[in-house]
């Protein structure tokens, strides 16, 4: 009896230490490699990631054409650099010098700054040898509502020809503590070559001014800066791949969903399929049934106009929520109507080593994680990083058929899976306990009748 119980419960943990291949996972892709081997990256679509039985897609794998594990990493591409976006031009204050105030030894430059609000800003800082009043070659740009990462200065400037001319840049958040502002290039004007001319002060890195003022220092003479345009940072967001929800189940008087994916969502897109629509929602969410809804966010559905010039709400932000069902409700005791309803997800990208036809696969809740971090291919990433290197492309998808609806008797979101799993437990515990009974009347057999010896 030992051996045949030892075998049962030690099953499941060999079938789990035991290699799994492509077949073992509910979503399958053939990947098509770039040519010239290497490292390659390739997006996972969302049916992929629908597919998913872990938050952080721990049972995603890739594989050769011999069922052979192979490395990959995974990246959540950020927002892909766009061209600078300029901004309003300021004004260029210039930097006056003049005696200080009375008790104040020496000269000092004093620098005014009229704001928004008409308040003003003074400095003194030491200096001399020039007479009172007299430009220098300095001015002061307020650029304390700049919110975005600043990469250059746009000079509305006058410059002396054929001169390059350099500049110093430095930043302060009160006018009397100043840190230099590492910059790029030289600005220049050459005389009958206008295509030539460079008025733009680049920035050596992105630089973030909010709340800060910026002064601009210069040895050159002939030279006048008059404005500035800031050219800040452009970025386009990623896009978040999107999928279908199937049709809702009405219960209760809302409409509910049950998801297949354990993935954060990034946004849920609620559309009313009738015309003339607009009702506010609240939407609900849940990782079990046996557990209560909780509130998740509210949002107005709306359909409106003419057609084919329709006014429809956007998606809903979810910030990465991880719900396993979702319910739609209505406010304000209006009808909600019939909706349909997709998940967004942000982008992920699979680099692998692309040594020729390989496939995907993801969708199996007890795969231990088998990814490695990015930093173990960074010896062998281009110049320009995960962005630069070859996509590749998914070819044929097997997917497998969903799970059979639960029966009747089963408890609403057990499934028949779940309930297997537990009769397995329930078996197990019944053979030990029949085991622990047989040993139990053995030990009374083998032990001497009272009284004796």
């Amino acid at each position: 009896m030992t051996r045949p119980l030892l075998i049962l419960l030690l099953a499941p943990a060999a079938a789990l230490a035991a290699a799994l291949s492509a077949g073992d996972f509910a979503w399958r892709a053939d990947i098509e490699a770039p040519s010239g081997g290497g490292l390659a990256r390739v997006p996972l679509p969302a049916e992929a990631l629908m597919q998913a039985r872990s938050a952080g897609l721990a049972d995603l794998r890739v594989f050769d054409t011999r069922g052979e594990p192979l490395p990959f990493a995974m990246r959540r591409p950020g927002a892909a650099a766009a061209a600078p976006v300029a901004g309003p031009e300021l004004p260029a204050h210039v930097l006056t010098r003049t005696r200080g105030p009375s008790g104040a030894g020496g000269r000092s430059i004093q620098v005014r700054v009229k704001g928004a609000q008409g308040e003003s800003a003074w400095v003194q800082f030491g200096g001399g040898g020039t007479t009172a009043g007299e430009p220098l070659q300095s001015v002061l740009f307020d650029v304390r509502q700049e919110k975005r990462a600043v990469t250059a200065l746009r000079l509305q400037a006058e410059l002396p020809a054929n001169t390059p001319v350099r500049l110093s840049a430095f930043t302060s958040t009160d006018l009397a503590d100043w840190q230099p502002l590492p910059l790029r290039g030289s600005l220049f004007r050459f005389e009958g070559a206008p295509e030539l001319d460079n008025r733009t002060l680049a920035l050596a890195s992105p630089q973030m001014l909010q709340g800060r003022y910026l002064r601009l220092d210069w040895e050159t003479a002939g030279v006048r800066v008059d404005s500035a345009i800031v050219l800040a940072a452009g970025e386009v967001p990623r896009e978040r791949v999107a999928a279908a929800l199937p049709a809702p189940t009405p219960v209760n008087g809302g409409l509910e969903w049950q998801l297949p994916t354990t993935v954060p969502i990034a946004a849920l897109s609620l559309a009313s399929t009738k015309p003339g629509t607009l009702v506010p929602v609240q939407v609900l969410g849940r990782r079990d049934p046996a557990l209560p809804w909780t509130p998740i966010a509210r949002a107005t559905v709306f359909r409106l106009g003419p057609a084919g010039a329709e006014n429809t709400n956007p998606p809903l932000t979810l910030a990465g929520a991880t719900p396993r069902w979702l319910r739609v409700e209505a406010l304000r005791g209006l009808p909600l109507g019939e909706l349909s309803a997709g998940v967004e997800f942000e982008p992920v990208e699979v680099v692998y080593l692309a040594s020729g036809p390989s496939r995907l696969a993801i969708g199996r809740a007890d795969a231990p994680p088998a990814d490695v971090p990015l930093a173990t291919f960074a010896a062998a990433l281009p110049g320009g990083g995960p962005d630069a290197l070859p996509l590749a492309r998914l070819g044929r998808i097997e997917q497998r058929a969903g799970e059979a609806a639960a029966p009747s008797w089963l408890p609403r979101g057990v499934t028949p899976a779940t309930a297997a799993l537990w009769s397995v437990l329930l078996l197990g515990v019944l053979v030990l306990a029949v085991v622990a009974a047989r040993l139990m009347r053995q030990l009374k057999a083998a032990a001497p009748p009272s009284g004796e010896g």
